[in-house]
């Protein structure tokens, strides 16, 4: 299997007023299709642009800004799983029991079963606790209860100091 061609990183305010345009309709309409109309044109002025044709108009500029953006993969990752925990405790006043649901609609809503995400969930979990010792919590029927702890972010903060 080929890798499509390369055609560059969108740049520039074009890339960005699209997608603000396009989420604007999404969440207006919603819908997960979203009208352009029925011409290049015509979308141009949805955006409050005059379309100007020729090598350095606003047509060629757009159209190329666009294909570049379409043509992007974008891919959000986040590895650092103990961190949700320190920044939940940095604000804590009180005990709060966060339901299996919440932590599965955050953390795992690829999870079939909940009992499957509460296994793996406290699996990880069990990893956090070698490094965030200090946290207080604990599992519970309905869900998991945090007690007030000290962050783990502000103890690595202040040897910075």
């Amino acid at each position: 299997m080929n890798a499509p061609p390369s055609v560059g990183l969108p740049y520039g305010s074009y890339p960005r007023l699209a997608l603000a345009w396009l989420s604007t309709e999404a969440v207006r309409t919603r819908n997960r299709e979203i009208e352009l109309g029925p011409t290049f044109s015509s979308f141009m002025y949805k955006l409050g642009l005059t379309p100007v044709t020729g090598k350095r108009g606003t047509t060629s500029r757009l159209r190329d800004q666009l294909h570049r953006l379409f043509s992007t993969t974008i891919r959000c990752t986040y590895s650092d799983d103990y961190s949700w925990l320190t920044y939940r405790m940095s604000y804590l006043c009180r005990p709060c029991l966060i339901p299996w649901e919440a932590l599965q609609t955050q953390f795992g809503a690829d999870y079939g079963q909940p009992r499957d995400f509460k296994r793996k969930f406290l699996g990880h979990l069990a990893d956090v606790l070698h490094v965030y010792p200090a946290v207080r919590l604990s599992d519970r029927p309905m869900g998991l209860l945090l007690r007030q702890s000290p962050t783990h972010l502000r103890r690595a903060l202040g040897t910075l100091r």
